[in-house]
Parts: C-alpha cells; sequence; structure tokens
C-alpha cells in the first residue's frame, strides 16, 4: 500500500520544519580569547630579600592562578611545618624556573624530569623525586 503523494511530501515537510526548529535555541555569548602577549608578573612576585623566607619555585604552565591555588595549600603546610614564611615564585616555563633555581632566586623548586635533566649540567641538585 503507497501513501498518495501529498502525504509524502506534508510528511517531507513535518519533518524537515521539525529538523530546523529542534536547532532553535538561546544563542550564549561568544568566549572572548586574547592572542596578544600576556604579562604573568602580577603572579610571579619577585623573591624577597630576606633570610627568614623559604622562597619556593613553581612554573605556572597551564594557568598561573590555578597554580597559585593549588601549591598555595603546600605554602601554609610549610610555612607550618618550618615555623619559615613561604613565598611562592612562579614563572612560566621550566627555563625560568632553572634560571631562578641557578642564581639562588629561589630556595627549592618544582621542575618536570626534562627540566632537572637541563638543569643538573648547571648544578641543579636533586631533593625529592616522586613515586608512581
Amino acid at each position: 500500500m503507497r501513501l498518495p503523494v501529498k502525504y509524502c511530501f506534508l510528511l517531507t515537510l513535518m519533518l524537515a520544519l521539525l529538523l530546523a526548529l529542534s536547532g532553535c535555541q538561546t544563542a550564549k555569548s561568544p568566549q572572548l580569547v586574547s592572542l596578544k602577549p600576556t604579562d604573568y608578573t602580577y603572579t610571579n612576585p619577585l623573591p624577597i630579600n630576606s633570610s627568614n623566607v623559604l622562597r619556593v619555585g613553581i612554573s605556572s604552565v597551564l594557568s598561573p592562578r590555578e597554580s597559585l591555588d593549588d601549591y598555595q595549600a603546600f605554602a601554609e603546610y610549610l610555612q607550618t611545618k618550618t615555623g619559615r614564611t613561604v613565598q611562592l615564585v612562579q614563572r612560566q616555563t621550566y627555563q625560568e624556573m632553572n634560571e631562578l633555581v641557578g642564581e639562588g632566586e629561589v630556595d627549592i623548586a618544582f621542575i618536570c624530569s626534562g627540566a632537572y635533566v637541563v638543569g643538573k649540567k648547571k648544578n641543579i641538585e636533586l631533593l625529592a623525586v616522586p613515586e608512581v
């Protein structure tokens, strides 16, 4: 049994209308992305020149703000255990962090294994390695 042509046309029209309307929704405003260089110095304070400050270097590979948030609890723990003020010193790359370690601008730093291999050639000393 075949449907008359007018019913086929009507069903096709209704299906097309249904598909067209299903894509309609409220549009969200697009997220703006900036490609201009960003100055992260507001999250990278210079190390404090004080003998009672423990300067801990971290590299913010993904996000400066999230890196600070992630390491803040650790900094507070170190401060409690050592009785010294702990300052997080943040840089964007491991190379920059290696330079701070090499120049004595930070006391300890978190770096990846590749950065350690490069830094070892410049006499960076290994303190601890995580075990998985």
